[in-house]
């Protein structure tokens, strides 16, 4: 619509992210702490989470309530998975140490690369994200994802999945944060089968768009 309002009317074909391409590193690879490693290994649910430092949650509080209840009611572990090693590590350090189970919380350390982050968070069991290069790694891996919207770009992502987010960081819905969590990890295999088929959609896509630049570049 807004290429039609530019004038634009030749054919467009809307393509997908390249990062779909990417494929996880052998976890055993990845440097870790043990206890990193443990919790990842361990018989209880895993939320992987990660929240801009660029534009930070409000409502921490609520928040941080959250994963104290997850962790009461559900055994879970909290994986803390910064997509910027510095700001985003920084803030949910913070986050990580106000939990009333800090040693149930863990926070993904050091510049690692895209395939090691997916190796982390392969382990998963749902995510919850408002980077979206994080809620792309959950789906190629099909792990059952939860956006918090920082813009247009989370929302028209989850749209394919039948998914909506639950708020924005300004706006968060944290009773629908807890809820869609519960759901997710109750139902993993009807997220998945809708995952397969998007994924063969968002792939095809790109394909699309490859071929056509690969015509476009070579003609002289």
């Amino acid at each position: 619509g807004q290429l039609l309002a530019c004038g634009v009317r030749r054919e467009v074909v809307v393509g997908s992210d390249s990062a779909l391409l990417l494929e996880p590193a052998p976890l055993g690879c990845v440097n870790m702490s043990a206890d990193l490693r443990e919790a990842l290994a361990g018989d209880h649910p895993r939320l992987g989470f990660c929240v801009s430092a660029q534009r930070a949650i409000r409502g921490e509080d609520r928040l941080i309530a959250v994963f104290d209840r997850l962790v009461a009611e559900r055994d879970a572990r909290i994986i803390f998975i910064p997509m910027n090693p510095l700001t985003d590590a920084a803030l949910m350090t913070g986050l990580r140490q106000r939990l009333k189970r800090p040693d149930r919380a863990f926070v993904v350390e050091g510049r690692l690369e895209p395939a090691e982050v997916l190796a982390v968070a392969s382990r998963m069991d749902v995510i919850a994200s408002s980077r979206l290069h994080l809620l792309i790694f959950a789906s190629i891996l099909h792990v059952p994802m939860i956006g918090i919207s920082r813009g247009s770009k989370v929302d028209n992502f989850l749209a394919p999945f039948g998914l909506r987010a639950v708020g924005s960081v300004e706006t968060c819905d944290f009773d629908a944060l807890f809820a869609e969590i519960g759901r997710l990890l109750d139902g993993k295999s009807a997220f998945q089968e809708r995952s397969r088929a998007v994924r063969r959609d968002l792939l095809a896509r790109l394909a699309t768009a490859r071929a056509r630049l690969t015509k476009a570049l070579s003609i002289r």
